[in-house]
């Protein structure tokens, strides 16, 4: 299978207004409302549209087929845990066959593995990452329940991953680790771009393990994926907050009003935490002086660490 870039360093991110908010494969497959029998083997079912040679959400379901590894399914159509909808999408950590293993070793550190990915099916077989796009997009909402298992007295960690391309170069970019969440849980990939041009393509990962301390039977579900442009972050917000000085020099002050805000995480252009503050009567204020001059994206959260906003300010010196 094609190499899939997982991990690239960014450096700067330039963040462009768009009015247009677009499902990434289209609104039901976004929301996991459509399944269908795998190419490779119809025991399993896949959510797409089952054909081969169209973008869509992809997973390593074809591995369970014979010809393939004969390797455990790894991605299950979810008719009671769900979210939004009647479906949701249940990924599950499984220990790969080698024969199936060779067909992905040069992207999966390890044969234990769930992963679900935009990309296309060939006939050859392979998996080519990716669904073309076009939106320069802020971030990805997602809502979702994760179940770990232990390795070596640690529990696992899942990730969501995205990757945004333009003639196969890495423009935008963003992660997020998901730890054990028992309830429906609201997060968001918020990418960090290099470049002001629109892609061309999309690459969504969302993984049930760790790529480099996974454990078996780890469970994520994951429903209601929406990308989200600059503008449609007012559309979607469910407190408002006000920043300023933006730009700040020595300080930032955040004023919220609305209901269950708990605490603001801030994070600087790489996507690293570099703050986490707990609200105090619905204020906040920050100590500027040792963030280097440059932009940084912050996200309201409740007690359950739900996403309720995103939004930037910029740092001057």
């Amino acid at each position: 299978m094609k190499k899939t870039l997982l991990f690239i360093t960014v450096t700067l991110v330039v963040l462009t207004v768009s009015t247009a908010k677009s499902q990434i494969i289209s609104a039901a497959d976004d929301d996991f409302e459509t399944w269908a029998a795998d190419p490779a083997n119809g025991a399993a079912m896949d959510p797409n549209t089952g054909s081969v040679g169209a973008p869509a959400w992809e997973c390593l379901n074809p591995l369970s087929s014979v010809i393939l590894g004969n390797s455990p399914i790894s991605v299950f159509e979810e008719n009671s845990i769900v979210h939004s909808g009647n479906h949701s999408c249940k990924i599950t950590s499984v220990v790969l066959t080698a024969t199936s293993y060779n067909y992905v070793k040069s992207f999966i550190p390890r044969d234990t593995t769930g992963l679900l990915m935009t990309a296309t099916f060939t006939s050859q077989p392979s998996i080519v990452p990716g669904a073309p796009y076009n939106k320069h997009i802020h971030r990805v909402d997602f809502w979702y329940q994760y179940m770990p298992q232990m390795n070596n007295g640690k529990p696992d960690t899942a990730f969501g991953l995205v990757v945004m391309t333009k003639a196969h170069v890495v423009i935008g970019q963003g992660y997020v680790k998901l730890n054990a969440a028992a309830t429906w849980t609201q997060d968001s990939i918020v990418i960090a771009w290099t470049s002001g041009n629109a892609p061309d393509t999309i690459q969504v990962y969302y993984s049930s393990s760790s790529l480099y301390k996974p454990a078996p039977g780890s469970i994520l579900y994951v429903d209601g994926v929406s990308p989200l442009a600059v503008n449609d972050i007012a559309d979607a917000a469910k407190a408002s907050v006000e920043v300023y000085p933006n730009p700040a020099f020595s300080q930032v002050n955040f004023r919220v009003k609305g209901e269950n805000a708990h605490s603001i995480e801030v994070y600087d252009i790489t996507g690293k935490e570099v703050s986490a503050e707990t609200l105090k009567d619905n204020a906040l204020s920050l100590n500027t002086n040792t963030y280097p001059a440059g932009l940084y994206i912050y996200k309201l959260v409740d007690k359950n660490s739900a996403v309720i906003k995103v939004g930037k300010f910029t740092v001057e010196k």
